[in-house]
Parts: structure tokens; sequence; C-alpha cells
């Protein structure tokens, strides 16, 4: 890779920032990624050539390969994150014919517990533990991978919780259950409570409150987006941002049920989700 990049580093005048995705033995069952920025003395350079490649030698015919995006300087933002940019599936948006999502809802992180091993539960160690309350032990999707549909419903998390997943919050606000306090003060030898967010919360073992969200929206993803339509009573972790429509935003579920027949996971990529949305928008115009 070394030669490579010299003789096109010499050879040629420009400044490219490209990104480049080994494959091998190495790092077949790893996401890795490598950035390399090619530049010269070149003082005056309107654009930035964003390239994608996938093997090391593709370097080799670097002249022959075309650019997934050509960007003019101006409109790069230093500020924000350059990635989408390497991504094929990117589209242009112009925001003068956007809404901000907004004006249809809010957008929430998911529950941030500060310690999965003491707040995230099996069925079978909560019944060992004896915490029986509805209240002290309530549905949560703890991992993204426990959702693999692009619609969830209770009988999806009742599968999950017959099948003795983690899909259990511990929490409790006021009065609780002799239990639940013992369990308490298991977690306070453990030094659950000393935790960087526990510490800080009055008292430790409060979680935050949320609701169950309609849309949820996968935090870590790759190849595309994660989204599901959440019909269940579920809540959830910092796995997924969650949204909540007003009266207003109904209407995008619409959005989710024109792909229901799916049987893959919820990832879809920007151009599917860009024609979906549009069709929504246009009927939701009509109506």
């Amino acid at each position: 890779m070394p030669t490579a990049l010299n003789r096109w580093s010499s050879t040629q005048s420009m400044r490219i920032q490209t990104s480049i995705v080994p494959s091998g033995t190495a790092v077949e069952t790893a996401f890795k990624s490598v950035g390399i920025i090619l530049y010269d003395n070149v003082t005056n350079c309107p654009s930035v050539k964003f390239y994608s490649m996938n093997t090391v030698t593709e370097l080799d015919f670097f002249d022959k390969i075309e650019p997934v995006v050509d960007v003019h300087s101006e409109d790069l933002n230093p500020q924000s994150k350059w990635l989408p940019l390497f991504e094929k599936t990117t589209f242009g948006v112009d925001s003068a014919q956007t809404t901000a999502l907004h004006f249809f809802g809010r957008f929430s992180r998911g529950i941030a517990t500060g310690a999965n091993e003491f707040f995230v539960l099996r069925p079978s160690t909560a019944k060992q533990k004896g915490i029986h309350r509805k209240d002290e032990c309530v549905p949560c999707i703890t991992k993204s991978s426990q959702i693999t549909k692009p619609i969830f419903d209770d009988a999806d998390y009742d599968q999950l919780y017959d099948s003795d997943k983690p899909v259990l919050l511990f929490s409790v606000n006021g009065e609780h259950s002799e239990e639940a306090e013992k369990y308490i003060k298991l977690g306070q030898t453990a030094g659950f409570d000393q935790r960087f967010l526990t510490k800080n919360r009055n008292p430790w073992y409060k979680t935050e409150r949320r609701q169950p969200c309609p849309l949820l929206l996968g935090v870590f993803s790759r190849g595309g987006y994660k989204i599901v339509l959440n019909k269940s009573r579920t809540l959830n972790l910092t796995c997924f941002h969650g949204f909540q429509p007003n009266l207003l935003g109904h209407h995008m579920s619409n959005i989710f049920s024109s792909i229901s027949h799916q049987e893959s996971v919820g990832r879809w990529s920007r151009s599917r989700c860009e024609n979906t949305a549009t069709r929504s928008t246009n009927s939701s115009r009509m109506t």
C-alpha cells in the first residue's frame, strides 16, 4: 500500500479523502475501516472527491475509479461527520423542500441504566430473586439484536420472554417489595451504586421514566438504517432512539406499514427510505 500511495501522490495533483475497508482473514470477523487522505501542495482546491474501496488492490486502478461524490469545498462543514459522503446511496436533499422532524414529534434516547449488569434481568433471574411485581420489572428491549423484524409486537416480546432472554428492566419508584429491597442491597454490596450514572441519581436505583415509543431507530448500524415499528408495550435501552409522534406525526406509521410484508431485518437504504417517505408525504398532502 505505501508504494501505491507514493506513486499516486507524486504523479497526481489532487487532494482526496478516501475510505478503504480491507478484506482478508485478519478482518473477516470484525468491522474495520481505514481513512486515507492523499494531498499535495496545490493551493487552489475547489472541491474534495470522496472514494470508497473494498480492497487495497483497487489502489492500483485508482485513476479508473469514479468518486462517490465530488463536493465543493465551501459546502463541506468541518463540524459535521463526513462518513455519509462515502456511501454510494447518498442523495441530495433540498432543505427548502423539507420539514423538520420535530414538527411531527420528538426523539429521545433510550434508557441509560449505568449498570446493565444490575438493572437488566432475565425472567428466570427475576423469579429466582422473588421480584414478581409488574411495576418492579418492566418489559424492555435491551439489545438491538433482540429485534429481527421491521415490525415488533407483544407476541414477539413474549417469545423473547419465554426464551428467557434479558428483556426485563428492574425499575422501582417509591415503595417497593421486600424482595426488591434485598436486590437493591445486593447491588450496593457489588458497588453498582458507585457507577458514574448511578451515584448521581437519588436514589441510585431509580431509572429514567419513559413511555413505549411507536418508532425505534437503531443507534449502531452499518449498511443502512434499522427502523422498527414498535407495536408492543416494551421500553428500550440506549441501543435504540425512540420517536414519539404528535397528532400530526401519527401518519408516519404508513411508511412502515407499506413495507411490513418484508421478512428481512428493518434495514433499508437511504434511497428506499427517501422514496417511501415521499410517497407517504404526498399521500398525507392529498388527504
